[in-house]
């Protein structure tokens, strides 16, 4: 009787680890998408003033500026994405312990991402990124050459 008390109190803090993983995993995505949003609506105003600019000076500081805000993010979401990743490997070990202990019964956890969905959503993410710069650093060279 002691075993299965115990088996169930091992049970029920695996479960409790793994909703704090997956809490933690939920908020550094939000995270790393609300600092993508916000450095995104900075680099796009900075570009908006770029294209009203008349002079050189302007044009190439912001051009610097709005690349290195870029860059900036692609860091920071890249580290929070890290952060998702750990703890959704957490949830993953969990995830296995306890169907070797439900094995031979119907239910089976199974909830996360395989790894090249994650991938690829990185390489989507940092695509996106470097299209956005080199956009950004064409229309302004080329109204640099304009002026």
């Amino acid at each position: 009787m002691d075993k299965v008390i115990e088996d169930e109190l091992v049970l029920e803090i695996a479960l409790k680890e793994y909703e704090l993983a997956q809490t933690e995993a939920q908020h550094a995505d939000n995270v790393a998408w609300l600092m993508t949003s916000i450095f995104l609506i900075a680099t796009f105003t900075i570009f908006v003033h770029v294209l009203q600019a008349n002079d050189n000076l302007s044009i190439s500081v912001g051009t610097l500026i709005g690349c290195i805000l870029i860059i900036f993010n692609m860091i920071i979401f890249q580290n929070a994405q890290n952060v998702k990743r750990q703890k959704q490997d957490i949830c993953n070990e969990i995830e296995r312990g306890i169907n070797h202990y439900l094995k031979g019964r119907k239910y089976k956890m199974n909830s996360h991402l395989s790894m090249l969905n994650w991938i690829s959503l990185r390489c989507f993410y940092h695509i996106v990124m470097i299209i956005i710069i080199i956009t950004f650093m064409s229309l302004s060279i080329f109204k640099i050459f304009l002026l």
